[in-house]
């Protein structure tokens, strides 16, 4: 037999190889052939030796599911991913860090599927952290349509409904959620309300049973059996991990940390829940959006809390300033709830807005400007009360402000006074004016008394 490679085995060598014949049964030694090899001590090899290495010429092995690399992303697929980091991509490291402990959520085969049936609304309070948890701190609501997948998150800053009407505010605001669910409430109207049997909790959804109205049907699973509720605990933990992610790659683009009561973060938790319910797709391959709306949500998107340039809506009554940019800069916060508006964080505090342009990536994040932004969602106009959102913040004026405005309107006013109203009549008395085309069409009977500073003087 001719020199063949050599082989390694435990750190010692031989000078050939064994060939072995191919056979039927692999497994029984060919006692006709003859091998001729060394031992470990340099010596001719025994037949246990030779047949261990004919055993280790014949070994197999399954063929192992590789785990793939991420792919590098283009840099279109990287502009929009980071929009909404939907769906989960491993090349994204914010999603990997936010939402990388997370396993695939199994399909609810389970699920009742008559159309008849009466929706039924989930709610709870979650946490973004365990410390938080353990110290009841900055509680989040959590609220979730089992029929459409609607979700739904608030910060609330404490449980129950608190002292007096503090707390109002979260139950108008779920009272619109639901009704932008199309659940409009009043009437023969029938819902659900599922919660736990957490005293705080129940608060929350009995007044907000009251206030919605209609046939409200209170549900409440067994003590003990938290499972029973697992639709909203899997939709907190989807909209936490989601905020994880934003946040991450907020801190990343500006360098500085977020904390977890910081005002843009009550934005963050709204946003989140809004675009996991617009924009993420079920087993049935479609949207909480579309089986609520039969169509596709096809509203822009910029990256949550980007520095961008934002149009201000004119308000009514507004004077018209044409040399006077209505641009200003702002932080895209989402969508606004029932309208094509968007959300914008400034200084002043939150406001809607219609018209959107991006900045160039240098110029995209602003860390003062996320620290120094003003309004919640509880308060969107910190100079007013309500949870309304503005299309503008009028600053308050102090007094002294107030007394020379109040001067100024009073000079204008007399200074200014009302011109003389004209009538055809005047004009048979005063006569017209020669040379006036608005006197020659009022002559002819086609046309009517207009500007005529003449005739008004003679008056």
């Amino acid at each position: 037999m001719g020199s063949q490679s050599v082989f390694s085995r435990a750190g010692r060598t031989r000078n050939e190889l064994v060939a072995v014949r191919p056979s039927l049964r692999p497994f029984e030694s060919e006692k006709e052939d003859e091998v001729d090899g060394l031992s470990q001590d340099g010596e001719a090899a025994t037949m246990e030796e030779q047949e261990d290495l004919e055993e280790l010429d014949r070994e197999e092995a399954q063929e192992p599911k590789i785990r793939r690399a991420p792919k590098e992303p283009t840099r279109a697929e990287r502009e929009r991913h980071e929009a909404l980091h939907l769906p989960y991509r491993e090349w994204c490291r914010h999603c990997v860090r936010g939402r990388g402990r997370n396993r695939p959520h199994r399909a609810e085969g389970g699920r009742d599927k008559d159309e008849n049936q009466v929706s039924r609304v989930s709610m709870d309070y979650f946490f973004m952290s365990q410390e938080e948890e353990q110290a009841s701190k900055n509680p989040l609501m959590v609220m979730i349509d089992e029929k459409t997948q609607n979700r739904y998150m608030r910060a609330v800053g404490q449980k129950g409904l608190g002292a007096g009407n503090e707390m109002d505010w979260i139950i108008k605001d779920m009272h619109e959620e639901l009704k932008s669910w199309g659940h409009p409430g009043g009437g023969d109207n029938e819902l659900i309300l599922k919660s736990d049997g957490e005293p705080a909790i129940r608060a929350v959804r009995e007044k907000l049973a009251t206030y919605h109205g209609g046939k409200i049907t209170p549900e409440q699973p067994p003590t003990g059996e938290s499972q029973s509720n697992g639709k909203v605990e899997e939709a907190g933990k989807t909209v936490r991990s989601m905020a994880k992610v934003f946040k991450d790659m907020i801190e990343e683009r500006t360098g500085g940390e977020l904390a977890s009561d910081s005002k843009i973060i009550h934005w963050l938790v709204r946003w989140v829940a809004m675009l996991y319910s617009r924009y993420k797709i079920g087993t049935d391959g479609k949207t909480a959006y579309e089986r609520q709306k039969g169509r596709k949500c096809k509203m822009e998107v910029v990256p949550f809390g980007e520095k961008v340039m934002f149009k201000r809506l004119k308000v009514s009554g507004e004077k018209k300033q044409s040399m006077e940019s209505k641009w200003e800069d702002g932080l895209w916060l989402g969508h606004a709830r029932a309208s094509n508006e968007t959300l914008i964080g400034t200084r002043e505090g939150v406001v809607r807005a219609w018209a959107v342009k991006r900045k160039l990536e240098e110029d995209g994040w602003d860390k003062e400007l996320i620290e120094e932004m003003a309004g919640t969602p509880d308060r969107p106009n910190p100079h007013a009360l309500g949870n309304y959102i503005p299309i503008k913040i009028n600053l308050p004026k102090n007094e002294s402000d107030e007394k020379e405005e109040s001067k100024w309107r009073r000079a204008r006013q007399e200074e200014a006074p009302r011109r003389t109203h004209l009538k055809k009549d005047d004009f048979l008395v005063y006569g017209y004016t020669d040379g006036c085309k608005g006197c020659r069409w009022i002559q002819k009977g086609i046309g009517r008394p207009g500007r005529n500073d003449k005739i008004r003087e003679r008056v």
